[in-house]
């Protein structure tokens, strides 16, 4: 059985136990261990999830306790169009058993650079790197970002990913992570079980672990134990549907 998990750094286990967020962020682990390990993020190996904190990640937990094998695809700081283009190129190679989703924040974009053939992850925050050329472009960006189209584009994209989901009869459950659609002013859709709490303004995996008890750091990051507590109230949502 195969669990795929896609998702930003909540998803990677960023920060879980050791700082580190990808397994570029130091040198501990040799690229062989990375492809052998990584193998189906082709050339995005990179940024897959620091190994050490994957072990204790919700998506590694709900693997050890479906008695499946964890395929992650989540990448930090990744933006939902990332989400839905890698877990295509997944699906033309792999079939999983169950794909299991935490959405990140409405504005984020992907470009791609074919100088260096690489897909560039750009949010509103202001502090990504970027090539010199896009300089002007993502400053642009940060500064006129529209939350109202965001949230609507993000909602359409979600929703026919969901439908071909269905289509291809794969199993799967969608979460936010941070954000969610409240601010959504119409056009909202019966997801069924597949998606916690979409239009909630209280609810998301944040929120939920801090109705726990549990601290994030600065980065909005949680820790091993937090990370058991959100496996251990996906479980029904994710079995209920298998």
């Amino acid at each position: 059985m195969i669990l795929y998990v896609n998702g930003d750094s909540h998803s990677a286990g960023a920060e879980a136990i050791y700082p580190e967020c990808s397994v570029c962020d130091n040198d501990k682990y040799h690229p062989s261990y990375v492809d052998e390990h990584f193998y189906f993020w082709n050339n995005e190996k990179i940024f897959a999830p620091y190994p050490d904190n994957l072990e204790v990640s919700y998506g590694k937990l709900l693997a050890n306790k479906l008695g499946a094998k964890l395929h992650c695809h989540a990448r930090a700081a990744g933006s939902n169009d990332r989400i839905i283009r890698t877990t295509y190129e997944y699906l033309s190679d792999y079939r999983p058993d169950f794909i299991l989703i935490g959405w990140s924040t409405w504005e984020r974009e992907e470009w791609y650079n074919d100088e260096d053939n690489q897909w560039y992850q750009v949010n509103g925050s202001g502090v990504d790197i970027v090539p010199e050329k896009w300089t002007d472009r993502y400053k642009q960006f940060v500064i006129k970002v529209d939350w109202n189209e965001k949230i609507k584009e993000a909602h359409e994209k979600i929703w026919n990913f969901h439908k071909d989901l269905n289509t291809r009869n794969i199993p799967h459950l969608f979460f936010n992570c941070q954000l969610t659609f409240n601010d959504l002013l119409y056009g909202k859709k019966d997801w069924g079980t597949n998606y916690l709490w979409p239009y909630s303004p209280d609810l998301s995996y944040g929120k939920y672990l801090e109705s726990q008890g549990c601290k994030h750091n600065k980065w909005y990051h949680f820790d091993a134990d937090a990370h058991k507590k959100w496996a251990d109230f996906l479980y029904p949502h994710l079995t209920a549907l298998l």
